[in-house]
């Protein structure tokens, strides 16, 4: 017995304990140390993992940069104050609430119920021919109060051959985009109003309307609509466009009722886009939120939609002053018959975003 606690004593002896009485002492010290480390983090990634499954989700991807901002700031300030392990523990976390928030997640999808009268319109989405060249849109949330004259300009310079304003409806302005663009415009009622203008024509697709509305599951007073039209576009072809234009939050207390409502809208424009043929079909639009958002995001993924990876166009001001943007609040998704090119934004120190414009060559172009 004596003889194995000499060697007991020696072995912690080696390891830098005076004797035995000190190492259960250090070891609980060790173990705390590591728990304050490690559970901060821990508990941040079940949390962001489950938030990544709901549709609170696409609340905390649009207040990503301001949890990012308090944390780096927290994670500053023990630092300051050597708190090196809560400095650590606050770094950790941020970086698996980020991880976990942004893994896939599989989500069940259950596929919206959509107008019977839709599926008809599924034979000018696939029938006429492929398109052979690229195709160039823009599209810009505005706000009609705020000066926007000198930023149309800057599209119209780049030529684009589809142009898509939501918050809108001004008839000078439509005007001046169709005699740019040398085609024709349509306009959109409600929430603001949308344009649309083509480089060529809308096609009535065998109807006696080139335009076709979805409403989509907001409130009673939701002027949430997607908005289906087929431009041709000339010498490049037909093309269908769904244009989504989605519910806005009511003030802070609205937020989770928003994202609820926001989701069943999503989800219905993703099967509006299956039910019509999504391979060649473009999606632009207000979504409100940044495509990381996945609760949002799968359902467009399902129906055969691919999101368009753009840089942020919002917010350019903050409090009246120029800021730098954060998010992509304007989408843009593409079936697989498009890769999608040279996404940018147009600079607007005007406006609270930016007119995103991308590039879309079709695959069977390329293949040739």
């Amino acid at each position: 017995m004596g003889s194995g606690l000499s060697q007991w004593t020696l072995t912690l002896a080696l390891c830098g304990y005076d004797d035995g009485v000190t190492l259960l002492p250090r070891l609980r010290q060790h173990l705390r140390s590591l728990s304050l480390l490690v559970m901060p983090a821990l508990v941040v990634f079940i949390l962001a993992r489950q938030g990544a499954t709901h549709s609170s989700g696409t609340l905390l991807v649009l207040g990503e940069p301001i949890i990012l901002t308090l944390g780096l700031y927290a994670a500053a300030a023990c630092a300051l104050h050597r708190h090196w392990r809560a400095s650590a523990a606050t770094l950790l976390a941020l970086c698996t609430g980020a991880i976990a928030m942004n893994l896939p997640v599989d989500l069940p999808i259950q596929r919206a119920v959509v107008p019977d009268w839709l599926r008809p319109l599924r034979g000018c989405a696939i029938l006429p021919q492929d398109v052979q060249a690229p195709v160039r849109i823009a599209t810009w949330t505005v706000d009609p109060s705020m000066p926007m004259e000198e930023t149309l300009t800057d599209i119209a310079a780049q030529r684009p051959d589809l142009v898509v304003l939501l918050g809108t409806d001004d008839p000078e302005i439509g005007t001046a985009l169709s005699e740019t663009l040398n085609g024709e415009v349509m306009f959109f009622q409600g929430g603001g109003g949308v344009i649309a203008a083509v480089r060529g024509s809308f096609q009535y697709c065998g109807e006696k309307t080139d335009r076709w509305t979805v409403n989509l599951p907001g409130s009673e007073s939701s002027n949430a609509q997607v908005m289906l039209t087929f431009p041709h576009i000339e010498h490049v072809g037909v093309l269908p466009m769904m244009i989504v234009r989605t519910d806005t939050p009511r003030g802070p207390t609205d937020l989770p009722a928003w994202a609820d409502r926001l989701a069943d809208e999503v989800g219905m424009v993703a099967a509006a886009a299956h039910a019509i043929g999504p391979r060649r079909m473009l999606v632009v639009g207000n979504f409100h939120a940044p495509v990381r958002a996945q609760t949002l995001s799968q359902p467009m993924r399902t129906s055969g939609l691919r999101p368009v990876s753009t840089p942020p166009n919002w917010p350019t001001r903050l409090g009246g002053l120029p800021f730098l943007p954060v998010h992509a609040l304007d989408q843009l998704w593409a079936g697989r018959g498009w890769r999608a090119q040279r996404a940018r934004v147009i600079p607007s120190g005007t406006q609270l975003r930016e007119p995103i414009m991308v590039d879309f060559t079709p695959i069977e172009a390329q293949a040739r």
